[in-house]
């Protein structure tokens, strides 16, 4: 009987398998959690490459404008256009954005200047995992505001 349990505590079988599996899942939502706020911050990125070139489209008033973005309409912008061209330009990267989503000003003032183009996106990004990463389970709200002098 004894010798039986000094085998059984000296059996080294099996221990990288019961090491692995205490392991494991420690890993696993380290290597999910690393993937999910990077594609946060991927999203963050992508919006702001959205805003930017939204609020240059919508400042820049040159004939091209109207035809090759969508955004000009001669002297002043086309709101429902230029929310259409942000709405294309966030599905490229394959975020889908409503009117709603989109705030435009085309007489904002930005940075203490005054005559400037705004846009604004309000986002909330929800996360595939929310067992895995608890601080996003409810979404977290992505604000990008970007400005670009009005034409003259």
């Amino acid at each position: 009987m004894i010798g039986a349990a000094r085998r059984f505590l000296r059996a080294r079988r099996g221990a990288a398998a019961v090491e692995f599996a205490l392991v494991s899942p420690m890993l696993l939502m380290l290597l999910f959690g690393v993937f999910e706020y990077g594609r946060y911050l991927w999203t963050v990125n992508a919006l702001q490459q959205t805003v930017t070139q939204t609020a240059r489209c919508m400042g820049l008033l040159n004939p091209y404008s109207a035809s090759a973005y969508g955004c000009a309409t001669g002297a002043a912008f086309d709101a429902s256009k230029t929310r259409n061209y942000g709405e294309v330009l966030a599905g490229a990267y394959g975020i889908t954005l409503a009117d709603s989503n989109i705030t435009l000003n085309a007489a904002a003032a930005c940075g203490g200047l005054a005559d400037f183009s705004q846009v604004q996106i309000i986002y909330v990004f929800n996360t595939y995992l929310p067992q895995i990463v608890p601080s996003m389970s409810a979404g977290y709200t992505i604000n990008e505001t970007a400005c670009f002098p009005n034409q003259s």
